[in-house]
């Protein structure tokens, strides 16, 4: 994979890893310890397995070395190696590593790495120009702080001894917190501690801005007095006037500035440019055109690029333009800040003569070993013998086992190989072993095989050995031939093998059929084989036996049965069920709604049915005739009669009558009766059967009979008889249709 994208190939740019550093042209021997590669931060930290750290901080352009109670420091102008492949790099064949990651290779186009080797997890191997091989193993997340642990271990500040007017121009504007002010003038003294003071080497000058700015101090060669301004100072706050600070450092190179000296300006700001933005950049170019070199730096995510870009000078080949991601990690610009302006600190290297590592103080130590990677030499190291370090002698690979030839093979991971001698003897009956102190020796088999039923031999031809015969029981068979032959039905004529003798052992008629039952026939001496019975005695489960099964135990399979489907006996009017001990049973189900007005039945085919009662089948009810009344049904009152709306019965309870079947007059009795009186009888009668008429079935009948004592002339008439029907009117009902 070529990582193009450095934020998708964190594991490449930024890791921790076990490192091991071998074929490095100055040191003979490997150096091992840990890595904390930072790309993006450029920072590199290597933690030696011998107690020394070196940390490189690129941008810086400075190595530290921290030793046990030392710590050294020297420029370093290298780039920062790439351990990863990028766009443009060619891809060559891969490797494995010797931790078994398998890599895939590439070939760098520019840069001090050669050849670099990674894995989806990081980088593998990275191979140096000058030879330097970078062996990388478990890769993991980057441990951030190494790469200021020269922090409080008495690092040697770089001091510089040029000729320079420096001023510093600083924000002390409201957005800074009373923290980051502290930390600021914490910064502003480590750097103006890494300057000499002098009428031929530094002055430095101080002003702060805010809404407007003020001097703290003019150029000063009095280190004693720029300790004291830079202690004096407390934060006004305000607004941020950059060119107001600008044009007041400015003023002071106008009226202090020594006249070899050079102008440099440290400008420092969190924020933007809001007061007086109209001159701010006539401001900056004036000061520029003086001859004053503007370093610039911006601090935290509020602070303007552009802005902070125009104030730094443009010097071919000098960073004039600094970020800091917060005034507490202002120190970690301070050494890039010193390289910058003024000389490089020079080197403590241990000399030519030093084959090991050089440590602080110019110390030269072995490294963290010796090791050549190559198994078949040995290594020791004398740091202090002139072009020595690391000597290489063979490996003695004697293992004092005159079993073996010992050889040394520099493929191998052990390097030492001992081959075991071949002890062979053609004679099948010796078994060839070897000692240690004496070599190949050859011992006579043993073929007794423990069974006393075999006659044990050994057979010293090739491919022989040994020969076990087996004891014959059979006593129609040499030795014995015995006649007649003895009868063994269902039993074997065998060697005991506990005893050696011979005796009769039963055989077995197991045919590996778990579904038969296996017996020998002791009449015939044959085995015979039965069904096996799988009936477990419930008349509702099906059994089956599985020939199958693996455990004769369970190839009996009840199945219990589907008693709906089972046991149909496709009847409607029936609760089919299984009884475990007689079987099928199929319950006759009894159909009631528990209604009256319904006749409950049961049809095989679709269960129970509920149709309406036919009251007129009733036995109960009278017989009527006639359409004025029908028989019916409610749940209240059962079958009963009650009466066609629109129809009428007459006094004598007849359906749509005439009123005379009640009334019987012969020619005498006719003629007998007086005009008056009958005419009376026909009022009352036409009364009555008006009511009748009128109002109808029993509201009708009940009128007439409050009225009856009041019709005189009709109840007390000698023509009328009663038909017997008054009061018992079959239509009789309080319901109506």
């Amino acid at each position: 994979m070529a990582c193009i994208g450095l934020a998708a190939c964190a594991s490449l740019t930024q890791f921790e890893a076990d490192l091991a550093i071998s074929n490095d042209p100055t040191i003979k021997g490997t150096m091992k310890g840990v890595i904390d590669f930072d790309f993006s931060g450029q920072t590199q930290s290597i933690r030696y397995d011998i107690g020394v750290q070196e940390i490189i901080l690129y941008a810086s352009k400075i190595k530290y070395l921290i030793c046990t109670g030392a710590c050294d420091a020297q420029t370093w102008t290298n780039p920062q190696n790439k351990y990863f492949s990028e766009s443009g790099d060619t891809g060559i064949t891969g490797i494995t590593t010797r931790s078994g990651r398998t890599c895939n290779g590439f070939q760098k186009a520019s840069g001090n790495v050669l050849y670099i080797y990674e894995d989806g997890s990081g980088p593998c191997r990275a191979t140096l120009r000058d030879g330097t091989v970078y062996d990388f193993d478990n890769i993991r997340g980057l441990d951030t702080s190494q790469a200021s642990a020269y922090t409080g271990k008495g690092c040697p500040a770089q001091q510089c001894g040029k000729q320079i007017d420096f001023v510093f121009v600083l924000d002390e504007s409201g957005s800074i917190t009373s923290s980051s002010f502290s930390y600021m003038k914490g910064f502003l003294s480590q750097v103006a501690d890494s300057y000499s003071y002098g009428p031929l080497a530094t002055a430095v000058g101080i002003v702060m801005f805010a809404s407007t700015a003020r001097v703290i101090i003019n150029l000063s060669t009095d280190k004693a007095s720029v300790d004291a301004a830079i202690a004096s100072i407390q934060q006004l706050g305000g607004n941020t006037c950059m060119g107001c600070g600008v044009q007041t450092g400015y003023n002071m190179y106008v009226n202090y500035a020594r006249p070899k000296a050079s102008k440099v300006m440290l400008f420092m700001t969190d924020g933007q440019n809001n007061r007086q933005t109209s001159s701010f950049t006539t401001v900056v170019t004036t000061a520029k055109n003086y001859g004053i070199t503007i370093f610039a730096i911006g601090v935290g995510a509020d602070a303007d690029h552009n802005e902070i870009h125009y104030l730094a000078s443009n010097v071919p080949g000098v960073q004039t333009e600094f970020y800091s991601p917060s005034y507490q990690q202002l120190t970690d610009i301070v050494n890039q800040l010193v390289i910058v302006t003024c000389v490089d600190i020079p080197g403590n290297p241990c000399g030519a003569g030093c084959q090991g590592f050089c440590s602080c103080g110019k110390t030269c130590v072995c490294p963290s070993s010796c090791e050549d990677y190559n198994p078949c030499t040995d290594q020791t190291c004398n740091p202090a013998l002139a072009g020595g370090g690391c000597t290489y002698s063979d490996h003695n690979c004697d293992d004092s086992n005159a079993c073996t030839t010992d050889t040394c093979n520099p493929a191998t991971t052990n390097g030492c190989v001992h081959t075991t001698v071949s002890c062979t003897n053609p004679d099948p009956c010796v078994t060839p072993s070897c000692s240690p102190s004496v070599g190949c020796q050859y011992t006579p088999i043993s073929c007794d095989d423990q069974n006393p039923c075999t006659n044990d031999t050994c057979n010293h031809n090739p491919g022989g050995g040994c020969v076990h015969t087996t004891i014959s029981c059979n006593k129609c068979q040499p030795p014995f031939f015995t006649t007649p032959c003895p009868t063994l039905a269902c039993n074997t004529n065998e060697c005991d093998p506990n005893t050696g003798t011979c005796k009769a052992t039963p055989i077995s008629c197991d045919d590996g059929n778990p579904c038969s039952d296996d017996r020998c026939d002791p009449a015939d001496g044959l085995c015979k084989y039965s069904p096996h019975s799988c009936d477990d005695g419930d008349a509702c489960t099906i059994d089956f036996c599985d020939p199958k099964a693996t455990d004769p135990k369970n190839a009996c399979q009840h199945t219990p049965v589907n008693a709906t489907a089972y046991c149909n006996d496709n009847n409607a009017c029936t609760i089919d069920t299984c009884n475990a001990t007689i079987g099928c049973v199929n319950t006759v189900i009894v159909c009631n709604d528990n209604l009256t007005c319904t006749t409950d039945t049961c049809n095989s085919l679709a269960g129970c049915q509920f149709n309406a009662r036919d009251c007129s089948l009733d036995p109960s009810l009278p017989k009527v005739t006639g359409n004025c009344y029908v028989a019916a049904c409610t749940e209240e009152k059962a079958c009963y009669i009650k009466q066609f709306p629109g129809r009428a019965v007459d006094k004598c309870g007849v359906c749509d009558g005439d009123g005379k079947s009640c009334v019987h007059l012969n020619t005498a009795q006719a003629a007998g009766i007086a005009a008056g009186v009958l005419a009376a009888i026909i009022i009352g009668a036409i009364a009555v059967c008006a009511v009748l008429g009128a109002i109808g079935g029993k509201k009708g009948y009940d009128i007439y009979m409050r009225n009856r004592n009041n019709m005189t002339g009709a109840n007390t008439n000698p023509l009328y008889t009663d038909n017997g029907l008054s009061g018992t009117n079959p239509m009789y009902s309080d319901d109506r249709l």
